[in-house]
């Protein structure tokens, strides 16, 4: 339906980043991706983090990607039309459609 509101709640969430933030995105999907997988194509961009504690103190990505995984958080990578495209972390995830 064109006119459906969601509603999208991370729940237990620790951060996000999203690229190019516009109004009017329209929300294409969102992804519970397996961790490791994500820190493959991402570690990068952590290393470069850590120095300003995002998204908590750590000393290496491994020491990031470890106090996820025993928390139990999940990465979300969301996509959509006009920017809004990245990520969160977070335990849950609730979608409500009115």
């Amino acid at each position: 339906m064109a006119d459906e509101i969601v509603t999208v709640t991370f729940e237990n969430y620790l951060a996000h980043y999203f690229d190019h933030v516009m109004a009017g995105s329209i929300l294409f999907d969102i992804e519970d991706i397996d961790l490791n997988t994500f820190f493959v194509g991402n570690r990068e961009q952590f290393e470069s983090h850590k120095l300003y504690a995002w998204p908590i103190w750590y000393d290496d990505t491994n020491e990031l990607e470890k106090y996820l995984q025993k928390n139990n958080y999940k990465c979300y990578v969301i996509s959509a039309s006009l920017g809004l495209n990245g990520y969160a972390f977070a335990k849950t995830l609730k979608i409500k459609k009115k």
